[in-house]
């Protein structure tokens, strides 16, 4: 590879490559894409990378990098997007980008032939989910082009620049999880592009300043667990993009402005743990948002994923094979007669051939990759068994056996584990824990063996489907087909199926299956003459007033409409068009755990 000297893309992203980054990377001085994101790469960025002059996109995120980054990166005067995220770099973030190297790189301009670029290019930058320290320089405000920034998760201290406001063209910042402090800068408002806001988790104090009412654009703003003060600024109610809002965990003082009743788009407007007093003259704000709880005793910490055993469990398994995982060791074992058998769990192996497994009279059910049936082993232990339909998801047996090896590697208490799987050039079989009792869907609208699901049922099933896609996301798996068919239902347990595309599109699916559990309508409901689709409907609903008119008429007069209508509205802002305004999955934990009202522990009856 070293000599692919015309090679101007370079990908080798998500597999399992090790060791270090090889300092020949920088003889590819053509290379203007070069992404080696999602692998295991240890040690320092090489030095040479700043031969490569003509990069424009450079992603090393995910990986295991450490040390500083290396200032002959100074020499990359053409790159647009930079991500070294979710690696273990230290030191002062790197002056070659918005520090006193830029500013020399300016002045040397014309000394250097033109080396470096008039002024620099950056449209995005993701250091996020490292250990850089130090403060962040005022220049950053020469970054006039930058799009995206994102500086969250790290050892950063000191002031919020004002040059921030020079940024006409941000759109997102993201400065949360560090230890900045002093007050947030008035100039902020000169980034009137802004669309995304996160400062959350540090130790800002002074009051949120008037300007933001500037940044006209604004659809998310979280400036929760910090130390502000002062009033909430009626200016805010210029913010008519306003969707999500987060202030809780502060000091603020006085009421609410009543001009923040005219936001015509907000959903969510979280103040909790503040000093705030109630007006109670204060005009109900359409739609109305979830304000949490501020007497709330939860004491799990915002960010983590709260532990609750007496919750029921939700257990998941996987039906696709993409998916980002760690390597796995198993012991094969193989049938000359009839193909490879692998069996993750070290129980026996089939008690017949895999053909005559598959019984049409043992066949639960069908769906997109395939269909699924019951059989036993030879120790009398039930298993479900997907048979795959032949894709071009599969193109070898190598591919297969690499991501089925991923997807074995998985174990949680609430997710259910891949036992095995066996091959042949015609015939693949994924191998899972059997799950009795039918799907969420057959109990929500078909009325499955007479069984009624309560509210605390509902949700359980609501909380544990959250806290399973919130591990998953945490291992870097997505999942992409959340729907009712897909949760499995027995005596004791939940269970839910997953694939991979984004972690937005998740919580997404999430949403729906949150309204479609409340309400106990289909997502997609086709009249004679009309289509009803269940978001819509909900929002809709929620914009009149009338929301508890949607909750599931089976629960009428058995719920706690405390619990009932947050997590609607909960489902609502999963379901938010613009996938960088939706909450994470362990924000949508946190939201249930406070949503949840002390008496979670009782069953109902019913």
């Amino acid at each position: 590879m070293q000599k692919l000297g015309l090679c101007n893309y370079l990908s080798l992203s998500s597999n399992m490559l090790t060791g270090e980054v090889p300092n020949w990377i920088g003889e590819l001085n053509r290379l203007e894409t070069l992404d080696l994101s999602g692998n295991r790469f240890l040690g320092q960025v090489p030095t040479s990378i700043g031969n490569l002059q003509l990069l424009k996109v450079l992603n090393l995120s995910a990986n295991g990098l450490s040390g500083s980054l290396p200032e002959s990166m100074a020499n990359c005067g053409n790159l647009l997007a930079l991500d070294f995220s979710q690696n273990l770099l230290s030191g002062d973030l790197p002056t070659w980008i918005f520090g006193s190297r830029v500013e020399k790189v300016l002045h040397l301009e014309n000394k250097l032939s033109g080396k470096f670029s008039s002024a620099p290019k950056l449209q995005v930058l993701d250091l996020s989910r490292n250990d850089f320290s130090g403060m962040i320089a005022s220049s950053i405000g020469v970054l006039r082009n930058l799009q995206f920034l994102n500086l969250s998760k790290n050892s950063l201290f000191g002031p919020v620049p004002g040059t921030f406001g020079d940024l006409k063209e941000l759109y997102v910042l993201d400065l949360s999880d560090n230890k900045l402090n002093g007050s947030i800068p008035t100039e902020i408002g000169g980034a009137f592009a802004l669309k995304e806001l996160r400062m959350e988790r540090n130790s800002l104090s002074g009051q949120i300043p008037d300007s933001i009412g500037n940044c006209s654009s604004l659809m998310s703003l979280i400036l929760s667990q910090n130390n502000l003060a002062g009033a909430i600024p009626a200016a805010m109610a210029k913010l008519g993009n306003l969707i999500y809002v987060d202030l809780s965990f502060n000091s603020l003082i006085g009421s609410l402005p009543k001009q923040l009743a005219n936001l015509p788009s907000l959903i969510s407007f979280n103040i909790s743990h503040n000093n705030l007093q109630v007006n109670k003259t204060c005009p109900a704000v359409l739609p109305k948002p979830i304000v949490l709880n501020p007497n709330s005793s939860s004491d799990s910490t915002p960010g983590s994923f709260p532990q609750n055993p007496g919750h029921k469990r939700i257990i998941l398994s996987i039906s696709a094979l993409i998916a980002i995982g760690d390597g796995f060791s198993d012991s094969p074992t193989t049938d000359a007669n009839s193909g490879k058998l692998v069996m993750f769990t070290g129980r026996p192996d089939f008690s017949t051939g895999a053909h005559a497994l598959l019984n049409k009279d043992c066949e639960l059910g069908r769906g997109g990759f395939g269909a699924v049936y019951r059989t036993v082993l030879r120790d009398g232990h039930p298993v479900a068994i997907k048979k795959l339909t032949v894709s071009s998801l599969v193109k070898s047996q190598e591919d297969f056996e690499r991501e089925v090896k991923k997807l074995g590697k998985i174990r949680h208490q609430n997710l259910v584990a891949l036992e095995g799987y066996y091959w042949t050039q015609s015939l693949q079989l994924l191998i899972y824990e059997f799950v009795s009792g039918g799907s969420l869907y057959k109990h929500l609208h078909e009325g499955s063996g007479g069984h009624f699901l309560s509210w605390n049922e509902r949700f359980n099933i609501i909380l544990g489907t959250a806290k399973s896609l919130a591990h998953l996301h945490q291992s870097n798996i997505i999942h992409y087909n959340i729907k009712s068919s897909n949760v499995l239902i027995d005596s004791s347990e939940f269970a839910c199926r997953t694939v991979k595309i984004t972690e937005k599109c998740d919580v997404y699916g999430f949403g729906v299956l949150v309204l479609e559990i409340v309400t106990g309508k289909r997502p997609v409901e086709y009249m004679e003459d009309d289509v009803v689709v269940l978001c819509d409907m909900v929002r809709g609903a929620l914009e009149e007033g009338r929301v508890e008119e949607c909750v599931d008429g089976r629960l009428m007069g058995n719920f706690p409409a405390d619990e009932v209508v947050p997590v609607m509205k909960l489902g609502l802002i999963c379901t938010l068009q613009v996938p960088s305004n939706r909450p994470d999955m362990g924000e949508v934990i946190n939201i249930l755990d406070l949503i949840r009202c002390p008496s979670e522990g009782q069953e109902e009856s019913g």
